[in-house]
């Protein structure tokens, strides 16, 4: 497990058991971390910052997703309409468990890259309310996944709504998922007319 992830964990786990002072020092601590490994890089570690290290010498810089796991208070750092960028696409399982703590629907978008198949694009996350989320609707661009914090599996009127505005615009897209919290990893697959199908995520 990478330095500042285990850090950020454990300050979450300090904030549950309502040791505020404890967690601030963690969070700050593994902030501390990913931003002289930022500066410096791995070389330039001295001390404890060196020995969080791990064996084979890759040391985690926190993002976006981590801070808002294991980092951020509840309703904290949230990225709102205006987003942030992402380097890869969140698990199922982190995007339901981000929606449990901050109780707020999250969108993930992917900007279509210059590759095949829109290969080489942009991941961002968008947070909303505890029954919307909103997120810009542009031609090069797809909804990859958005979260349901009370469990509906269906896609609302304004989910439905929502992809046919994104054919209107010109985007490839045809069809999104809904994470739904509590569905034991079920993801349900609609289109502009309804839902497509329900499956389960797997890990493997």
């Amino acid at each position: 497990m990478r330095p500042a992830y285990r850090l950020y964990r454990a300050a979450e786990m300090f904030r549950d058991q309502g040791c505020e002072e404890l967690a601030d020092l963690y969070s700050h601590t593994a902030d501390e971390l990913a931003q002289q490994i930022a500066v410096t890089g791995i070389a330039g570690l001295t001390g404890w910052r060196r020995a969080a290290v791990n064996p084979s010498g890759v040391a985690a810089e926190a993002g976006p997703v981590t801070r808002l796991l294991y980092g951020a208070r509840r309703g904290e750092g949230l990225p709102g309409f205006a987003g942030v960028k992402i380097d890869r696409r969140p698990t199922v399982t982190e995007l339901e468990n981000m929606t449990v703590k901050h109780d707020v629907e999250f969108a993930v978008v992917y900007k279509l890259g210059p590759g095949p198949g829109g290969r080489g694009g942009q991941y961002t996350l968008y947070s909303g309310q505890v029954a919307r989320v909103r997120v810009p609707v542009t031609a090069d661009s797809i909804l990859i996944y958005h979260t349901h914090p009370r469990g509906t599996r269906s896609p609302s009127t304004a989910d439905m709504d929502l992809l046919e505005l994104f054919e209107m615009a010109g985007s490839p897209m045809r069809s999104s998922k809904i994470v739904p919290v509590g569905s034991g990893g079920v993801v349900t697959t609609f289109t502009k007319d309804g839902t497509s199908e329900f499956s389960e995520w797997r890990p493997w």
